[in-house]
């Protein structure tokens, strides 16, 4: 059976993922008052003694430290303020619809380990975050490396029968063109079964100059080889392509095989 991720546990994953990085804020914050309550007393020991430049500047080190590991702290408890409204718009989405809207129950077999949810979170995070933002502020290293040997990324400009960019030649052409956009996701549907899954991730592109953001959907084909999850290819669509069939056939519908023939 395919088990799609329930809102409920993407709230847990995101809650999850905000608790930590307040945990590092907190400590990044704690080492900073260290790292500046040592270099103050540092520059206070050398007082008006004829210390030499090398001996100042190491009792004051730790200050610029402090300033470095502070900046990194405000930005963990940045990021997770802006988990805390991702979590906001999940919790309203799951109280604005039925549970039975949502998804379909998975069988006894269908579970999902919570290491695979917290692996297919950081992947889809990753797959986006690492390409937005201006165009030296982009990390393409981090998102070439989400993509299996030989992955394919397929946009639609090629016309039906192009087969898609190698991930490399993707990345290429996305740093000549030199955008600056910036992606969040909006929604998913993901799809598992076993050790290979299935991403419909709708997503919003806004970039500086537009009236509006441009909405689309991008489809990820996963699966999980020597306990990672991989991407093995993308198809992007615009969303007003993006049209929902869903049908549930009783299971006596279609062709029976032949009964056995007598020995």
């Amino acid at each position: 059976m395919f088990t799609e991720l329930r809102l409920e546990r993407r709230l847990e994953l995101l809650d999850l993922e905000e608790r930590r990085l307040l945990t590092r804020a907190a400590l990044g914050a704690a080492a900073a008052v260290a790292l500046a309550v040592a270099g103050v007393v540092g520059a206070a020991s050398l007082g008006a003694s004829g210390a030499t430049a090398l001996s100042q500047a190491l009792a004051t080190a730790p200050l610029p430290l402090a300033a470095l590991v502070g900046a990194w702290a405000y930005g963990q408890r940045r990021r997770a303020g802006e988990l805390r409204e991702r979590r906001a718009e999940a919790r309203t989405a799951l109280e604005a619809g039925p549970d039975d809207e949502l998804l379909d129950e998975p069988g006894p077999a269908g579970r999902v380990s919570p290491a695979d949810l917290i692996a297919l979170e950081r992947l889809m995070r990753t797959f986006y975050e690492a390409a937005s933002g201006a165009p030296a502020e982009k990390r393409w290293g981090r998102f070439t490396a989400l993509f299996a040997p030989g992955a394919l990324v397929e946009t639609g400009r090629g016309g039906p029968s192009d087969p898609g960019l190698p991930v490399d030649r993707y990345v290429a052409l996305a740093r000549l063109e030199g955008r600056e956009v910036w992606l969040r996701e909006v929604e998913r549907t993901l799809h598992l079964l076993g050790d290979v899954a299935v991403a419909l991730s709708a997503f919003e592109a806004h970039e500086p100059d537009a009236p509006a953001p441009t909405r689309g959907v991008n489809v990820l084909r996963l699966r999980k080889v020597r306990g990672a999850w991989e991407v093995e290819g993308v198809t992007s669509r615009p969303l007003e392509r993006a049209v929902t069939l869903r049908r549930t056939l009783a299971p006596s519908s279609g062709p029976r095989p032949p009964p056995p023939r007598a020995a």
